[in-house]
């Protein structure tokens, strides 16, 4: 599966004939017979976790709807479309639409008993995505996001994992890396240092031969989610399955944990890193399993993990042992502060001073990635 993007969104209140509303009304009426409007009330303030930071959305207060890629996507992506509609007694079914915008015609109709489905977008064209939450034979309610596709862009690499990797950069994933470098601040880094560190990131996701970057980070997140749920169950999960490294960043739950603020920063002793990862890795166990969810979840979306890996980026870079006042530009074109960031991204920040710090393979092949003409081309440096 791909991903990347930023677009308009429509909700169930535009260009709806007044029939849809009071079919939407009828259904929720229904429900509210059910189980009792407080109990249906409670569900609908409950039930959406996903939002703008995940990837372009949209809701109504019953059902949301989340793209993995945005608005405009490359001809020919295969998008990640959730639904998080109201838990409803009995079976609740999905009918996903995708229309051209222009024609009016329907490319695509699946109904399905999944909330999630992967939809491939052809052609360079307007399109309409629409999910009909369905109870029975009744239509409940039904959102749409609006998302328009471009021509991909073609990049020159020697082939294999690298190549799909600078691929996926420059089609689904540029404007993500270009909104989350540029997040970071006059201070922060450049859109080609974060490049080149997921460039690294992607590249080496792909633990089975024939399988895509994009295919293996989703099994990796399927493990993480399913670890996720087995701990809200009750279960004694262990470390490894709840804290695995995972996205486009492979970033660890407890690293964006202590991003966040949810547990300490601890900087690690490069000469012995077990200590200061037992700690970081204790903090997250020790956090409850719903907050543990949203952590996962914000590293499972391509556009919200970019965005902690990017923070983690600038947080390595601004500690006062690094290099708190370079400003972007010059930062990325220092060869030495860029691979020792690089290099900690990798292994994790350490107390060692920076007279001292030493750059790793990870480092020197980020900064070699900085100089490809075809990540200048695709990626800004200041």
């Amino acid at each position: 599966m791909e991903r990347a993007r930023a677009a308009r969104c429509v909700g169930t209140g535009d260009h709806v004939p007044d029939r849809r509303a009071s079919r939407d009304a009828h259904g929720l009426s229904a429900l509210q017979r059910q189980a009792g409007n407080r109990a249906v009330a409670g569900r609908i303030a409950g039930v959406q976790r996903l939002g703008d930071e995940h990837g372009q959305h949209v809701g109504n207060g019953v059902v949301g709807l989340t793209a993995s890629l945005s608005s405009p996507v490359p001809a020919n992506a295969l998008v990640r479309y959730e639904a998080e509609p109201l838990p409803v007694p009995g079976f609740t079914g999905f009918r996903f639409t995708v229309t051209d915008r222009s024609s009016g015609t329907v490319v695509r109709l699946l109904n399905s008993a999944s909330p999630v489905v992967d939809l491939r977008l052809p052609g360079v064209a307007r399109y309409r995505i629409t999910c009909a939450v369905t109870h029975g034979r009744t239509e409940l309610t039904r959102v749409s996001l609006d998302q328009d596709t471009r021509a991909r862009v073609r990049v020159s690499g020697s082939g294999g994992q690298d190549t799909a990797a600078l691929d996926e950069l420059a089609n689904e994933l540029s404007q993500y890396v270009l909104d989350a470098a540029t997040a970071t601040g006059p201070n922060g880094i450049t859109a080609r240092f974060l490049a080149s560190v997921l460039r690294i990131e992607i590249g080496n996701t792909a633990p089975l031969p024939l399988m895509s970057p994009t295919a293996a980070r989703d099994r990796e997140v399927a493990r993480s989610q399913a670890a996720v749920r087995r701990r809200e169950a009750g279960e004694d999960v262990p470390a490894g399955e709840l804290d695995a490294s995972i996205g486009v960043g492979q970033v660890k739950p407890s690293t964006a944990a202590m991003l966040l603020g949810d547990t300490p920063p601890i900087e690690q002793d490069r000469a012995n890193r077990a200590p200061g990862r037992d700690r970081i890795q204790r903090g997250f166990m020790a956090l409850a399993p719903a907050r543990q969810r949203t952590l996962v979840t914000l590293l499972s979306w391509p556009k919200s993990n970019i965005a902690i890996a990017a923070q983690l980026l600038a947080g390595l870079k601004n500690r006062v042992h690094r290099y708190p006042g370079l400003p972007r530009a010059v930062f990325g074109a220092s060869e030495r502060a860029a691979q020792i960031i690089a290099t900690e991204y990798n292994l994790g920040g350490s107390r060692t001073p920076e007279a001292l710090a030493n750059p790793s393979w990870y480092g020197r092949e980020a900064w070699q990635h900085m100089g490809d003409p075809e990540m200048a081309r695709l990626f800004p440096n200041t």
